[in-house]
């Protein structure tokens, strides 16, 4: 039993592709497409700003750019930090956040070049 007719890798030429009849080797010949090649997406630096301005003190810039961890921190510092306000404490936490919203402002496009090479 042989295989479907159609075009396979040739036996005789690398990096060329020929048809069988499902019998024979017929002597049509094409070039092999390459491989395509998947691309993920780029971070943007204008949108890690704009995720940092509106929605820094939840740490989604940081979810964006791939540092979930640090991401986490600030969600959890946030939540700590308004929930605990009523006993004075909690701003603390929040002021920690802000301080951490500020120094990000700056390492941002850093930030987005690390998360880009790292794909």
């Amino acid at each position: 039993m042989s295989a479907a007719p159609g075009w396979y890798p040739d036996p005789e030429q690398a990096a060329t592709l020929r048809y069988w009849t499902g019998t024979v080797w017929t002597e049509q010949r094409a070039p092999a497409a390459a491989a395509p090649v998947a691309t993920r997406p780029t971070r943007e630096t204008w949108l890690a700003y704009v995720l940092l301005i509106f929605l820094g003190g939840f740490g989604v810039h940081r979810f964006y750019l791939g540092d979930t961890a640090v991401g986490v921190t600030l969600l959890l510092l946030t939540i700590i930090g308004w929930a605990t306000a009523a006993f004075a404490i909690g701003f603390l936490f929040v002021g920690v956040v802000w301080v951490w919203i500020i120094v990000d402002l700056f390492l941002v496009p850093g930030l987005v070049r690390q998360a880009n090479s790292r794909r």
